[in-house]
């Protein structure tokens, strides 16, 4: 159970800004220090991010600048997880990275 912002108790799901653990994110990253455009991007992707995420895709979504967007996804590919798609150059995708 978790608390709205009023207080009351709601069934399932993590608090409002907290990420979604799932099998997909390692537990060993439960504790990574992360910003909220990756948190939401995170949660984007457990529930079903469509389409192929890219660094313009993630500026235009989180309102950033797409230098901001590729230190975001960076970070994250650093920290093990998002992984890198096949392919690159300028159609280089990403995704959450497997937790095997």
């Amino acid at each position: 159970m978790s608390r709205n912002d009023s207080g009351e108790t709601e069934p399932g799901g993590p608090r409002r800004g907290e990420p979604r653990r799932s099998s997909a994110t390692p537990k060993k990253h439960a504790d990574a220090n992360i910003n909220a455009r990756q948190r939401d991007m995170i949660n984007r992707l457990l529930d079903g991010f469509a389409g192929k995420l890219t660094s313009s895709k993630w500026a235009t979504i989180e309102k950033c600048s797409p230098d901001t967007a590729l230190r975001n996804i960076n970070e994250l590919l650093a920290a093990g997880i998002l992984r890198k798609d096949a392919g690159g150059g300028r159609s280089t995708s990403y995704s959450l990275a497997s937790s095997g």
